[in-house]
């Protein structure tokens, strides 16, 4: 049966290589998507947690449209929970930063 992975944190940045803020080894989210068709996993939803999440999510899934060697791509839009303080911090406040990620 094909297999969907519901929350992939495919934006953190281990994808590119890097840890605690250190560059560890080449990026290899390609291979890791690469691997997870192979394993049959068919669909990945990233998640986003925050505006720039969503946006970068919108933009992963949008340039690997069509990728016969990955599993296709979805995401979420939204703000996490422990990141609803960017609602408040927003310039032009909490209204601004919805209409932004709608």
């Amino acid at each position: 049966a094909p297999l969907v992975d519901v929350g992939a944190n495919l934006l953190d940045p281990m994808f590119q290589g890097e840890y605690r803020e250190k560059a560890r080894h080449p990026a290899d989210l390609p291979a890791v998507l690469s691997r997870a068709l192979g394993a049959g996993v068919e669909r990945i939803m990233v998640t986003a947690g925050s505006l720039q999440d969503s946006r970068d999510a919108l933009a992963m899934c949008e340039g690997s449209g069509g990728r016969a060697d990955w599993p296709r791509l979805f995401c979420t839009v939204g703000v996490h929970p422990t990141r609803c303080g960017e609602f408040e911090a927003a310039a032009g406040g909490p209204r601004a930063y919805l209409s932004e990620l709608l």
